[in-house]
């Protein structure tokens, strides 16, 4: 878990850390995801690094064994927590899709601003932070999940994200070691 350094374009992306979803924070309990992504945005802003974020607004279906079907979700599950919420110039992605990159203008914004590696952070590991590292290792970012700024409903599903996932495809390390290079003025 060594990330040795951060893109001066590095994009720092919350994903689904939402009034909806916040309490599915279980394996990182939700005050301790929030101070750390609290860290992390602070951290990014300071260096001023870009701040983004991805939140859910429902689901679309489909045939699945589950069945589940179409739904928005209501304006008051989409907020997301005043403390690490968005500031002006920051952008807010909506979609239905488990992947922050699954409908949304993300990719072409990150290539706008010739940014190449993407630090993820959010809810749920094994949902839509998983969905999220596996499709930005397919579009060709780099990627740092800091593996304490992450949390799922269920523990093992975390860990088999975070062990068995996350290292073939990003590199992982935790919040103090990116808040570490972001103190670095070479990184």
């Amino acid at each position: 878990m060594l990330v040795e350094a951060l893109d001066r374009t590095a994009t720092l992306l919350v994903v689904d850390v939402q009034a909806l979803t916040l309490p599915n924070a279980r394996s990182v309990p939700s005050g301790d995801l929030l101070e750390r992504i609290g860290q992390l945005t602070d951290g990014f802003r300071r260096t001023g690094r870009p701040v983004a974020y991805a939140i859910t607004t429902g689901m679309r279906g489909g045939r699945t064994d589950r069945r589940t079907p179409a739904r928005s979700w209501p304006e008051d599950a989409l907020s997301v927590p005043d403390v690490i919420g968005a500031r002006a110039g920051e952008v807010c992605y909506e979609r239905t899709g488990w992947s922050a990159f699954s409908g949304t203008n993300l990719v072409a914004d990150l290539r706008r601003r010739r940014s190449t590696q993407l630090v993820v952070t959010g809810l749920a590991t094994s949902f839509g932070v998983e969905s999220t590292v596996r499709a930005g290792y397919d579009l060709g970012f780099d990627l740092v999940v800091p593996v304490d700024a992450v949390s799922d409903p269920d523990a093992a599903s975390h860990e088999q994200s975070v062990t068995h996932v996350f290292p073939l495809l990003a590199e992982t390390t935790s919040t103090e070691m990116v808040l570490r290079l972001l103190a670095d003025p070479g990184a």
